[in-house]
């Protein structure tokens, strides 16, 4: 029995997909259904599930583009934060070479020279690197903020739409 179901539903998508009777109903039926829709716009019970869909999908939106901004801010501040701390150890790492060449210590001052070059690399690429990502916070600030203006424009409009389609009626 349940066989005969799914072969009886594989054989209408079938038609509706393959064939151009089915193409031409499947045409019909989305264009009923959108006229309806626009018809179901006109009444303010309509528009309100209108602006509800609307707002709920920019709200998705900027909850995304909040999340993302969320996100590079916090590589900013860590690649900062990173930052500050190579200076640091390079300030340490400087102080120990010249205490090891006081003491006359070439080892151990070779082994703090090679570890200075390594933080300096560091350095360097850290400092080319925030710019980038500042850029980046900066574009994701501004693209969040337009979304929470949109996203307060559009709860503003459908305020006033259905409040003059009520005094309409």
């Amino acid at each position: 029995m349940v066989v005969i179901f799914i072969c009886i539903i594989a054989a209408v998508v079938a038609y509706l997909a393959f064939t151009k009777n089915g193409q031409q109903i499947k045409n019909r039926a989305s264009g009923t259904v959108a006229e309806k829709i626009k018809d179901d716009a006109m009444t303010p019970e309509g528009a309100k599930a209108r602006y509800n869909t609307a707002i709920r999908d920019k709200q998705e939106f900027y909850q995304k583009v909040t999340g993302t901004y969320t996100l590079v801010a916090g590589k900013l501040k860590a690649m900062e934060e990173d930052l500050q701390k190579t200076k640091k150890d390079i300030l340490r790492v400087q102080t120990s070479i010249n205490q090891c060449l006081d003491n006359n210590d070439d080892k151990r001052a070779m082994y703090y020279a090679q570890k200075l070059v390594t933080l300096q690399n560091q350095q360097t690429v850290y400092e080319s690197k925030l710019p980038e990502l500042q850029a980046k916070k900066d574009e994701q600030e501004e693209l969040k903020n337009r979304a929470y203006d949109e996203l307060l424009k559009l709860k503003g409009e459908k305020d006033t739409v259905i409040l003059q389609m009520e005094a309409d009626q």
